[in-house]
């Protein structure tokens, strides 16, 4: 049986967040030139792919885990994480862990964020 401190868990979880993170890095590489051509053979796409599903399906499992485990956990316990949220870069991600919903007229860009896809 699983126990452990909920320091632990978040240790853990932060680890294969930062790998799936790194390996969908990696994925830019696979990412066509400025003119279009392919910058890698035929036996790279296909570990691209590969690469693709690994993190489609560890985000999937993450998230059941994640879900499972909030299920578990009792309604009162009280977590303080306002402060670690406010360290998120990335403004519409932070607003959403700290429970606060853009309005309709907000821009999803905002200043000093880029979208490039």
């Amino acid at each position: 049986m699983a126990v452990g401190t909920a320091v632990r868990l978040l240790s853990v979880l932060s680890a294969e967040c930062d790998e799936l993170a790194c390996r969908v890095e990696d994925m830019h590489r696979f990412l066509p030139d400025e003119n279009g051509a392919s910058r890698v053979s035929r036996a790279e796409l296909v570990t691209a792919a590969q690469d693709i599903d690994f993190v489609h399906q560890h985000l999937s499992e993450l998230s059941r885990f994640l879900m499972l485990v909030a299920e578990m956990t009792p309604g009162d316990a009280d977590l303080d994480f306002d402060w670690a949220a406010s360290n998120i870069r990335l403004s519409d991600l932070r607003d959403r862990l700290r429970g606060v919903e853009a309005s309709d007229s907000e821009s999803r860009i905002r200043p000093g964020e880029l979208e490039l896809l």
